[in-house]
């Protein structure tokens, strides 16, 4: 074999004379090699106390975890809250589908589901806001030439009469769902000469998802057309035309989407009822009082006076009719 010591002797030289440099050499050398199994050491230390939390070894960061001034972003990295065990069954206050908040009770009335979803007395008697005294926050707006008068127990009711103009007072957005079960009333005060008007409804594009109303023959009625257009046929539950003008009326219409019936309750007492043979449609349109749309136009315009309007988002029973005629709601 070659003689490497020799051919790299000058190499081998500076080696040793190295080795007889300085101490202050060997020193940082030493210290050198202190710091980097300190370090090393750390890293196995971690690792081992990830795997005790974890399961598993540290992951490297990613790539947006890293800010543009070169600092750990914390929030990229963080792991998220531990959700539970799967299958745990899930904490908070229970809510009824479609409410917003747990419902009111329902004033004496032997409610099943909740008092009404919305509930308008119009005891302001100034203003264009009436409020909604469901718990709901759902108050109404009044519109057109809508204005103040007498009502049925009290000094404040919503007035309308055809010299006012296309008066009407309405809340936002969809109260009911007009494909399943739902109740509506009012205490009205029709005048007299008064043509076919509508005291509620809720509108959908072209027609009324229903309409308790006040017809040419002198009859109360809860009506539902069978399609959302103008040529729709009605279902339609009326009393024996003997509507009076002139005085305070309770009128409650009520869908039962479980029995497929349309039922009209006058002053607590069930005054017709229709069966309904098919699936109702969903009017998405505003809750409107003292006006209705028809054919696509706002028809059915009320002349009389409107007070203490209630909507349940579900069928009241005849006895459940009777409490609030009774003014138990």
């Amino acid at each position: 074999m070659g003689d490497y010591t020799g051919r790299h002797r000058p190499l081998v030289s500076a080696f040793r004379e190295r080795k007889r440099g300085p101490r202050a050499t060997c020193i940082r050398f030493a210290a050198a090699v202190l710091m980097i199994g300190a370090v090393l050491a750390s890293a196995g230390f971690l690792n081992r106390k990830m795997v005790e939390q974890t399961g598993g070894p540290l992951s490297p960061r990613p790539a947006e975890s890293i800010q543009d001034d070169g600092l750990l972003n914390l929030a990229a990295v963080s792991p998220p809250p531990s959700a539970g065990p799967v299958g745990a069954p899930a904490t908070g206050p229970a809510t009824t589908p479609g409410r917003t908040s747990p419902p009111p009770t329902g004033g004496g009335v032997a409610m099943t589901k909740g008092g009404p979803a919305g509930a308008w007395n119009f005891e302001e008697n100034k203003g264009v806001v009436a409020a909604d005294s469901s718990g709901f926050q759902r108050s109404a707006m009044l519109c057109g030439g809508a204005a103040w008068g007498a009502g049925h127990d009290s000094p404040s009711g919503l007035r309308l009469a055809a010299s006012f103009g296309d008066g009407c007072a309405y809340a936002t957005g969809a109260m009911l769902r007009t494909d399943t079960g739902f109740t509506v009333s009012a205490w009205v005060n029709l005048d007299p000469g008064a043509r076919e008007s509508a005291a509620l409804s809720q509108e959908g594009t072209t027609a009324s998802g229903f309409y308790l109303m006040y017809d040419d023959s002198s009859r109360w009625c809860m009506r539902m057309p069978r399609s959302d257009s103008g040529q729709a046929d009605f279902i339609e539950a009326c009393g024996n035309g003997s509507a009076q003008a002139g005085r305070w009326t309770h009128l409650a219409g009520v869908y039962d989407s479980a029995a497929r019936q349309v039922r009209l309750y006058v002053d607590g007492a069930k005054a017709g009822s229709a069966i309904h043979p098919g699936m109702m449609w969903r009017a998405l349109g505003y809750f409107y009082m003292g006006r209705a749309r028809y054919s696509g136009d706002e028809f059915y315009r009320w002349q009389g006076s409107i007070d203490e309007v209630r909507a349940f988002d579900y069928a009241l029973n005849d006895q459940q009719v009777a409490d609030l005629f009774g003014g138990k709601a």
